[in-house]
């Protein structure tokens, strides 16, 4: 496998995300006829992952880590893991409201969503904020791998190639 500097945060999620009921029902042909309560309760947040192991917990409360999109959760530069705990039922079902558009929010559940649960990061691995402040992964080992083989000239290499490239050029006649 390839191994990359950075990389998207989904990377680390723990279960497939669905962003519309189609994308569900491309997975999961047989709950095309699932009646729209099964589908969304208003009274819960938006939740557009599941985990299949759920149902078969022993535990009330499942728990699971979790990024929070939050300024407030970024500590030193760097974004924070959060630990969340899920009652089963609710970790063991999708709930997505109908929309249209795969980044439609209704209006009572804006700021309203279940995150979805991530891995363990790897010792090899660290979170931060790249351009426009998304979250990504980057990998240690690899970033100082790039940077020992980066060969950059610096302005007194470019000098020193000058000095040779005169002197070459002054031993030819040139």
């Amino acid at each position: 496998m390839e191994q990359r500097e950075t990389y998207p945060l989904n990377e680390l999620f723990l279960f497939k995300v669905y962003q519309t009921r189609q994308d569900y029902i491309n997975d999961h042909p047989k709950v095309i006829t699932m009646p729209e309560d099964e589908w969304y309760t208003s009274n819960i947040p938006e939740k557009s992952w599941y985990d299949p192991a759920a149902l078969m917990a022993l535990e009330d409360d499942l728990p699971y880590k979790v990024f929070i999109y939050d300024v407030a959760e970024v500590v030193n530069g760097k974004p924070v893991v959060n630990k969340m705990a899920l009652p089963a039922f609710i970790a063991a079902r999708i709930n997505i409201p109908k929309k249209e558009a795969t980044n439609e929010v209704p209006p009572e559940m804006a700021g309203k969503i279940v995150p979805v649960p991530i891995r363990e990061l790897s010792p090899d691995e660290g979170l931060e904020l790249g351009t426009f402040g998304v979250i990504r992964v980057f990998n240690k080992r690899v970033r100082e791998e790039l940077a020992e083989q980066k060969e950059t000239f610096t302005v007194k290499d470019r000098q020193m190639l000058r000095e040779l490239y005169t002197m070459v050029k002054e031993s030819l006649g040139r």
